[in-house]
């Protein structure tokens, strides 16, 4: 949940989207391609702060940081080399996200 321009919003990432519904009609606010076909975990909380939110995920998913508006998701930044996290959720502070990236499953990089 969160507080989009004075308006509660109920923010979902889904199989293949990001989607942003008002709670008290279920109508839909945005939405935004985020995922990929195959196998993905898209399991890491969405991060709201400062008027963005910032979703990341593994398997070639990547990550991304749009600024909320009160019907749209206006792009930022996008990538995959940067931030993709397979299950744990980043932390914002002082400016800066913290987490971690990559897969912890396929074993350790020389």
């Amino acid at each position: 949940m969160a507080v989009i321009d004075g308006q509660p919003c109920a923010i979902f990432v889904t199989r293949m989207n990001v989607v942003a519904i008002d709670p008290a009609t279920g109508a839909e606010r945005f939405r935004f391609p985020f995922g990929r076909r195959g196998p993905t975990v898209n399991a890491a909380t969405p991060l709201i702060f400062d008027g963005l939110l910032f979703v990341s995920a593994n398997y070639g998913v990547g990550a991304r940081l749009v600024r909320l508006g009160d019907r749209d998701a206006e792009p930022l930044w996008a990538d995959d080399e940067t931030m993709s996290s397979q299950y744990a959720t980043c932390v914002h502070r002082d400016g800066f996200l913290y987490g971690f990236h990559g897969r912890e499953d396929l074993g350790s990089v020389q």
